[in-house]
């Protein structure tokens, strides 16, 4: 008898439709378009296919240019055929709008022009393979970097792939390749021999599946993903286990320096150097990331003929790796898997943070290089402790939990469209889980749409009550979603009460069914924490009281089984700790909050990592602004609220200088910090410090020393005066001292 595994892939092969059209499809990185008005050359299709497989061929011109503007993120080749006779500037005009690299040649021999092409095409492939993460570059090197597209890679290779996914990927591209011979031959050999424990050594190998695969990452094509999806999964698992082993060989070195050589646009590297955030500027890889031990393997993969004034910049990245920072993504030493040992290649995961100190990034003009030094990031998701569970489904239900959604306040960066494909195939790869999996698809497109849609009753009518599959969490979700939206959207709070109970009510139906893992736990307390809090805010004041005492309750049991739980320190516990803060202050219990605001600016100064160390700053200068507040209006105290404003004027004045300042040799503000400028920073720092005691002393009716204050902040503003956004500040404190001069003789 089969079990209902083995039925869903049945149902496969029978339901699946092919998804590889080549007339609308191409898998991979490069294309060869070709022009032919007015002549009688035909090319024969065959023949170019060999030396580049996706060829269109176009008779008019708008059509063209219509279909290379639609492909301008694929390389394209392209090749202009015309008769002598007629006059050749829409050969010119069709080369320069393809690509921005034009060459202009006239072939009279078509041995030339093949061999030209094929050189070409071969040159394009070995800068290819180091150059797949260009545009990655310019999308992602943020400090605010938060991507759905690595949530989705998380899916992809934690999925449940029933066994005839390699089967259907080989059946796939048969039909893609029909016939091209070359590509067939490498097919066969992948069916035959292709292992799981053996895919970085058929992901090293120069064929077009290592081709298809990284283009599919970098055009973020979610179909093909799907069929790649068991491949990329086998490779983070072999680069998981390898991880291990590379950790263990080099236990006793403490630090390991890799070299990547790239082409990059002038445009972004300036963009880099003259980031005006922080400090740290983080990137984030968004395909398989090559490096290696070699600088001189790098190098390679450089353009000598580059200058400093081209618009393709050489750049080598010096990543310095902490073998003792912990990340959940991994990398390896590949060589003794790869087709080529010699290259000593490093492979890091997709979604690997890096963290690059703007400050030197510096160009080398004896080697014509820019050279950008970046640190590892570390990284703390650690999916594997909580997916896997004894029965299949649960843990097939926590992977497609794994798929990116946005909350009632933010939005994600995946279209709707992506999401009904990922569903699509879902439902086609697990026939027999319909149901439920049709469920997460109608919260998931409620949550997208914000509003309270018929989707939440959807979903609500497709969860089962299976103990085996724990949906109550989910139904509980759902009803806290509505109640949201009824909250914060419509603005009306006898729903949105009623939602929040129900909500509640399957959450501690949840816990007592004691199926839930640790992990499950934390996050039903969690949101157990944010409903009472939800609900505090909707009741009236005399069971305003309860509700927060029950959500400081459930939050600190967050705290508890994470502590627990985690080896390492978790940094959602700060932001825990800074809900418990908030709800003791609003219920008067102000020794009880302010302490755990103090314990919260030990730990934020604790964090040195790159983005956290930046998240630290903000938040610290966020708690003593709160701090101020509270002793300054909700429970005076004179000496406290001067206190902690000299503390965050101690803290702001120790931290870097670091903004944008005039470079008139370039004609535009630049990031950098110049001896004169850092002095005029620390005058506005100061100036800002004396405007908020004078503050502080008007709310204790202490005006002769405010005026005091605020004169001593003109002053300093009026020294630096020459920098033009102080002028509105210059403003505002003229007007403040006359006013408090008008109170003065009122008061006469």
């Amino acid at each position: 008898m089969k079990t209902k595994f083995e039925n869903n892939q049945d149902i496969q092969r029978s339901s699946r439709p092919f998804l590889l059209d080549r007339e609308f499809i191409n898998i991979e990185s490069h294309q060869l378009v070709w022009l032919c008005i007015n002549t009688s050359i035909i090319p024969s299709i065959k023949d170019l296919r060999r030396i580049i497989d996706y060829t269109k061929l176009f008779s008019t011109v708008d059509k063209c240019l219509e279909y290379i503007d639609q492909t301008k993120n694929t390389t394209t080749f392209m090749i202009y055929v015309f008769d002598f006779v007629n006059d050749i500037t829409d050969s010119k005009l069709i080369w320069t709008s393809s690509n921005s690299r034009v060459k202009e040649t006239i072939y009279t021999n078509d041995s030339e022009l093949i061999n030209d092409l094929s050189y070409d095409v071969e040159q394009h492939l070995h800068l290819e393979k180091q150059n797949y993460n260009l545009a990655e570059l310019k999308q992602t090197s943020t400090i605010y970097f938060s991507s759905s597209w690595i949530s989705l890679i998380d899916f992809w290779c934690h999925l449940q792939y029933p066994d005839l996914s390699r089967q259907r990927l080989i059946e796939e591209l048969k039909k893609y390749y029909a016939d091209q011979d070359v590509q067939l031959k490498v097919l066969d050999d992948f069916n035959k021999n292709y292992k799981a424990e053996n895919a970085i050594q058929w992901y090293t190998k120069d064929t077009f599946l290592y081709r298809s695969l990284n283009n599919a990452l970098r055009q973020q094509n979610v179909k093909l993903l799907f069929l790649y999806g068991f491949f990329l999964q086998d490779i983070y698992q072999q680069l998981v286990k390898e991880n291990d082993n590379f950790r263990r060989i080099n236990s006793e070195t403490s630090k390991l320096i890799v070299y990547r050589g790239q082409l990059i646009s002038k445009s972004e590297i300036e963009r880099i150097k003259n980031d005006t955030v922080a400090v740290y500027d983080l990137l984030v890889n968004k395909s398989l990331f090559s490096t290696t031990l070699k600088r001189d393997c790098a190098l390679i993969y450089l353009n000598e003929q580059t200058r400093p004034n081209d618009d393709i910049q050489n750049v080598l990245f010096e990543i310095e790796i902490d073998l003792q920072t912990k990340s959940y993504h991994p990398f390896t030493d590949i060589s003794h898997l790869s087709q080529f040992p010699i290259e000593s290649e490093v492979l890091f995961m997709i979604g690997t943070s890096f963290k690059v100190n703007t400050k030197e990034i510096t160009y080398k003009l004896d080697e014509n290089l820019w050279i950008m030094k970046l640190t590892l990031e570390g990284s703390f998701k650690d999916y594997e402790t909580h997916l896997k569970i004894a029965n299949d489904k649960r843990t097939l239900k926590n992977c497609i939990n794994l798929l990116p959604k946005t909350t009632l306040n933010d939005m994600i960066d995946i279209s709707i469209d992506e999401l009904n494909i990922i569903f699509e195939e879902l439902l086609l790869m697990y026939p027999f889980d319909n149901q439920w999996i049709s469920a997460i698809q109608y919260r998931t497109f409620a949550i997208y749409h914000q509003i309270h849609s018929n989707d939440y009753d959807l979903a609500l009518i497709n969860y089962i009550d299976d103990e085996e599959l724990d949906c109550l969490r989910n139904i509980a979700k759902i009803y806290s979603d509505m109640a949201v939206c009824y909250d914060f959207y419509m603005k009306d709070l006898i729903m949105s009460n009623k939602y929040y109970d129900l909500a509640i009510h399957f959450y501690h139906s949840a816990l007592e069914r004691s199926t839930s893992t640790i992990y499950e736990k934390i996050k039903i307390y969690k949101q157990l924490a944010y409903l009472y809090d939800c609900k505090m805010n909707v009741n009236n004041d005399n069971i305003n009281y309860y509700y927060g005492l029950k959500s400081i309750e459930y939050y600190e049991l967050c705290i508890k089984n994470i502590s627990d739980t985690f080896e390492t320190e978790d940094y959602s516990m700060y932001k825990i700790l800074r809900e418990i803060a908030r709800l003791y202050i609003i219920h008067h219990e102000f020794d009880k909050g302010v302490s755990i605001y103090e314990k919260l600016v030990r730990l934020y100064q604790q964090l040195t990592n790159g983005i956290r160390q930046y998240t630290g700053a903000y938040e610290i200068e966020n708690i003593y602004r709160y701090l101020i507040t509270l002793y300054t209006h909700y429970q005076p105290n004179y000496e406290l609220a001067i206190h902690y404003q000299c503390t965050l004027h101690d803290y702001v004045m120790k931290l870097p200088i670091r903004t944008h300042i005039y470079d008139r040799d370039l004609g535009k503000y630049v990031i950098g910090v110049d001896e004169h400028y850092e002095i005029a920073r620390k005058k506005e720092i100061l100036a800002i410090h004396n405007k908020r005691l004078a503050k502080i002393n008007l709310a204790f009716n202490k005006n002769d020393l405010a005026r005091t204050q605020l004169q001593d902040a003109f002053n300093l503003y009026n020294e630096i005066r020459e920098f033009s956004w102080v002028y509105l500040d210059i403003q505002t404190i003229q007007e403040k001292v006359l006013a408090l001069d008008m109170i003065v003789k009122l008061d006469i």
